[in-house]
């Protein structure tokens, strides 16, 4: 499990529009209705002079920059490949992430840049095995395990991506990555059009391809809320 360290700008646009709702004479159950009226609240929905407020970043340009650590511990299972014997061991997997961009708040658009390095460990694809158990003549045991230790596998990607409400009911996310370890060129376009009450659109479908497999995917998802800020 990975833990964050995110230094990025909190633009605090949703408390202020709370408070001067609440301070208009509107109590909780009214903010409450509203909220669902419009399938979700967050810093891309919110009337244009929060956002020409909260949005505004260094010199009153509308920057966002961020910082993002990640580290986490995992346990790997594998047959030792000398002995043929299960064992399991821990490895230590982390990443830093470094991204900024510029927000058009009229446009409801972000057009952003990031970098990614990371060291994890990947375990081998799962074989079948068969060994005796040494207990009783001939009988032998079953393992579905990796063969060897997990190796480390670096990766270093950058990224371009846009980030654009269509409309209340649509947003757009192409993205371009560059894996300079593999040499590997990814393009995707998620188009959002599915949303929830709580958090609003948060799915769609999504078209990709990549340049060493030299062929295009469709795929149905669904996942995090669809933001103009970056998490």
């Amino acid at each position: 499990m990975f833990g964050n360290l995110n230094l990025m700008r909190d633009p605090r646009a949703i408390d202020q529009y709370h408070s001067d709702f609440i301070k208009q004479g509107n109590g909780e159950e009214a903010w409450k209705q509203m909220i669902e009226a419009n399938m979700g609240l967050n810093s891309d929905n919110l009337p244009k002079a929060y956002k020409e407020k909260y949005l505004k970043g260094s010199y009153g340009t509308p920057l966002q920059w961020g910082v993002r650590i990640q580290i986490g511990r995992e346990k790997y299972s594998y047959l030792d490949s000398s002995k043929y014997e299960e064992k399991s061991s821990s490895r230590t997997n982390y990443a830093l992430i470094c991204f900024n961009g510029i927000i058009f708040p009229e446009l409801n658009l972000f057009l952003g840049m990031s970098y990614r390095y990371q060291s994890a460990y990947k375990a081998g694809d799962l074989k079948k095995v068969l060994i005796p158990t040494g207990d009783i003549p001939g009988a032998l045991r079953l393992f579905e395990l990796p063969i060897g230790e997990p190796a480390r596998n670096n990766s270093n990607i950058g990224q371009l991506e846009a980030r654009y409400f269509v409309s209340a009911q649509f947003a757009w996310n192409p993205r371009i990555t560059y894996d300079f370890n593999k040499k590997v060129l990814g393009l995707e376009f998620p188009f959002y059009f599915l949303k929830n009450t709580k958090e609003g659109l948060n799915g769609g479908v999504s078209v990709g391809w990549r340049s060493d497999k030299k062929d295009w995917g469709l795929r149905f998802f669904i996942g995090n809320a669809f933001k103009i800020f970056r998490d």
